[in-house]
């Protein structure tokens, strides 16, 4: 959203992404938080609510683009 939007660039987001989820998996692996299915349930539970989030977010903009259609008074 942040790129979409033009506030950060591509270069410093994608890392980010990438590498808070990864760590954050790592750690708990390494302390025996969680277990390995945990960790893939939740990425995989955390990209459905962000490609949801996304899809939500590309309906708005186009709505907020679409011309409104007026009814004629009668």
């Amino acid at each position: 959203m942040l790129v979409r939007e033009n506030v950060g660039s591509r270069k410093t987001a994608v890392p980010i992404v990438v590498a808070i989820p990864a760590l954050t998996a790592l750690h708990a692996l390494y302390f025996d938080r969680h277990w390995a299915t945990d960790i893939i349930g939740g990425w995989l539970a955390g990209a459905a609510i962000a490609s949801g989030c996304a899809h939500g977010y590309e309906i708005a903009q186009a709505r907020k683009k679409a011309p409104r259609i007026r009814p004629k008074p009668r």
